[in-house]
């Protein structure tokens, strides 16, 4: 029986390879790598290889499976930036390979998930890639554990001034709403008190504005931001970061930690600087509010 079974199995895998669907050997072993690059006036065709990659987000977005990796190759010459933004999946890498420049991803449509460029799942690794005028956030993870960010570029982020979450009772400083941070973590999701919390971590990556015709625009809202709520329990690791051009106000720090209701926040941070501030920005603030707690 055994026999027969691997024999159907060779044959079904047989037929995958003359019709196409199997694009990687790694495919076959449940754990595929998959490859996007832009090119110039192209936004469809490829089959994910190194060789013949995708020419969309969409497309390896679609194509890849949890724990897969997706390798962004440097655009081709005249070919603008990766655009529209990547939802990943738990376990996924998602790494820029540079080729006579550094990959570049956008999404410059406020309308397309919100603006933001990079959703984050559980543990997944964001690595090697620049973030280029993000129109929401560079990087969000919602109820996300064990996720790292790490040895990225931001270029500017919120520029289309998009809002995150209710600032709680800080509304009465005249902030309803913090505006949606470069990297931002956001938790609303009950937790138990005996649950372990798997951190997410912030390393080694450069957060700045951008220039347009000369001019710099600021960050649109905090470099790093943690927001909690009701009784979500959430762990951050932020080390080795560079911080430049924070905009105006408290909101637009460069750690944002924001706890509310009886949530509770275990941070460490170490060896960031922010440079180039706004007058009203802070380069750390931590607001505690309700019956929540920050362990730093």
């Amino acid at each position: 029986m055994l026999k027969h079974r691997a024999a159907i199995a060779g044959m079904s895998l047989a037929l995958a390879a003359l019709c196409g669907c199997v694009t990687n050997q790694d495919e076959v072993a449940g754990t595929a790598t998959w490859y996007v690059q832009s090119a110039p006036g192209v936004s469809d065709g490829g089959i994910g290889t190194a060789a013949q990659p995708f020419h969309s987000l969409a497309r390896v977005q679609a194509a890849a499976g949890p724990g897969d990796e997706i390798i962004v190759i440097a655009a081709l010459p005249g070919a603008a930036a990766l655009d529209g933004g990547i939802v990943l999946q738990r376990g996924q890498t998602l790494r820029g390979v540079a080729v006579d420049g550094a990959p570049v991803l956008r999404n410059s449509d406020p309308g397309r998930q919100g603006g933001d460029v990079v959703i984050l799942a559980d543990d997944t690794l964001v690595t090697g890639l620049v973030i280029s005028d993000a129109a929401g956030h560079a990087f969000v993870g919602r109820n996300v554990q064990g996720a790292v960010i790490r040895a990225n570029q931001i270029q500017g982020a919120n520029s289309a001034g998009l809002a995150s979450v209710s600032t709680g009772a800080t509304a009465g400083l005249g902030v309803p709403e913090f505006p949606k941070g470069a990297i931002a973590w956001v938790h609303d999701e009950q937790a138990e008190a005996s649950a372990a919390i798997r951190p997410n971590v912030v390393a080694e990556n450069e957060i700045q504005g951008f220039r347009s015709d000369g001019r710099l625009v600021r960050l649109g809202g905090a470099a790093v931001a943690l927001h909690t709520s009701g009784s979500a329990r959430a762990a951050l690791k932020v080390t080795g970061n560079r911080v430049r051009d924070l905009g105006p106000g408290f909101p637009r720090s460069g750690i944002l930690i924001d706890s509310q209701d009886a949530s509770h926040i275990e941070l460490e941070v170490q060896d960031t600087s922010v440079s180039n501030a706004s007058d009203s920005s802070d380069g750390i603030l931590i607001v505690a509010q309700h019956q929540s707690h920050v362990t730093a």
